[in-house]
């Protein structure tokens, strides 16, 4: 289970979802990252394509974000139109474990399509208020294009 917390302007929200069962297509094209020995696999995830390297020199079934379900770990990814690429750059074992915990903050307690929702609707209100506000084209464009720049989640869509 993944556990999200994000916040939409005062407003802190949590929301759950199971690890998703990546349907990878394992190639049998290698190449060295690193000291490893890496082998490409591709997946469709969040309406996006996406490239792995992973290396079972490191039995760990796991990579970034939420990507895992590989034979070792992910040490590249990256989605087809290089708008996202994650690349390791060590490996160190911690000396004593990690403990993650939440900040104890009053969630609102909701779902990742929900909050999707509430955050692109907040986003809206955004737009709708700076172009009323804005009279002169050049200062409208300026706007616009830096809420396109700001408006590339890593999962466009919600699988």
């Amino acid at each position: 289970m993944i556990i999200t917390t994000d916040r939409i302007m005062q407003d802190s929200f949590i929301f759950r979802e199971e690890l998703n069962q990546f349907q990878w297509e394992i190639s049998n094209q290698t190449t060295k990252i690193g000291n490893f020995k890496a082998q490409k696999a591709t997946v469709e995830f969040g309406g996006r394509s996406w490239v792995a390297w992973f290396t079972t020199e490191i039995p760990i079934s796991d990579g970034p974000h939420k990507f895992n379900g590989l034979p070792g770990l992910i040490l590249k990814l990256y989605d087809t139109r290089n708008h996202f690429v994650f690349d390791y750059n060590s490996i160190k074992k911690p000396e004593v474990p990690l403990i993650i915990e939440l900040q104890k903050l009053r969630y609102i307690e909701t779902t990742k399509a929900n909050f999707r929702r509430a955050r692109e609707a907040f986003r809206q209100s955004v737009i709708n208020e700076t172009f009323e506000l804005l009279t002169d084209p050049n200062s409208r464009r300026v706007a616009a294009q830096n809420m396109r720049r700001s408006n590339n989640p890593i999962e466009l869509s919600l699988e």
